[in-house]
């Protein structure tokens, strides 16, 4: 019983040192060969009537090795994206929402069509705008939906816009920002120019990157926490 035993021990520490590849191979063999008996010429005595079992066995452990890795790859991918996260709000998002600080942005929103009675008079006028009756009447229907909403934000005190600041941090570490807030940058970047204001007042693309600074700062803020 003791030798049973001890070899059934050394059996286990053998299967667990396999590599998950082999391990899948035994057990498809064993499954294979517990239900096609001519696979099973020329094993020895003891072993046919074990392989349902040696399958089971096989199965189990193909089974928790799967799931083991599963587990460790999931927790490596977890720990990448925190040490990631981690990055960009130290050398990105920190740095650029530290520059408005100082800075108070302020934004009001205007509603030009607040009600039904508004918003049907502006779908009867997009009706009947366009020599296409498929496009007015598709115009018409999103103009009952638009409430004509503007948003018109401005530095009231502590600077201008730090836009070449901004410019500066997202350039020297384009990896860590990211598409989503190069692009944002670039587009606030050239509204300057294409938009002529007052210095304290921002244009609409300044005033969308300023609310992602903002989110994306709190967001990754919150999930480091």
């Amino acid at each position: 019983m003791g030798l049973a035993m001890d070899g059934t021990g050394k059996l286990l520490s053998v299967l667990k040192g396999l590599p998950l590849w082999m391990l899948a191979a035994l057990c498809i063999v064993a499954i294979a060969a517990s239900f096609y008996t001519p696979l099973q010429a020329g094993l020895p005595t003891p072993l046919p009537a074990q392989l349902p079992l040696l399958a089971v066995l096989l199965g189990a452990m193909t089974l928790c090795a799967v799931m083991a890795h599963l587990i460790t790859h999931l927790q490596a991918a977890r720990a990448a994206r925190a040490e990631n996260d981690r990055l960009r709000l130290e050398q990105i998002y920190a740095p650029i929402a530290v520059l408005f600080v100082r800075r108070h942005v302020t934004a009001c929103t205007g509603v030009s069509a607040p009600r039904l009675k508004h918003r049907l008079s502006n779908a009867w006028t997009e009706l009947f705008r366009y020599r296409r009756a498929f496009v007015g009447v598709r115009r018409a229907l999103r103009a009952i939906s638009d409430r004509q909403e503007s948003t018109s934000a401005e530095v009231e005190y502590g600077g201008d816009f730090p836009m070449k600041e901004i410019h500066a941090r997202v350039m020297a570490n384009p990896a860590l920002a990211g598409p989503a807030l190069i692009n944002l940058v670039r587009r606030a970047d050239r509204s300057r120019y294409e938009d002529c204001r007052c210095s304290g007042l921002l244009t609409d693309e300044e005033y969308v990157l300023f609310e992602h600074i903002h989110a994306e700062h709190q967001r990754l803020a919150r999930r480091l926490m």
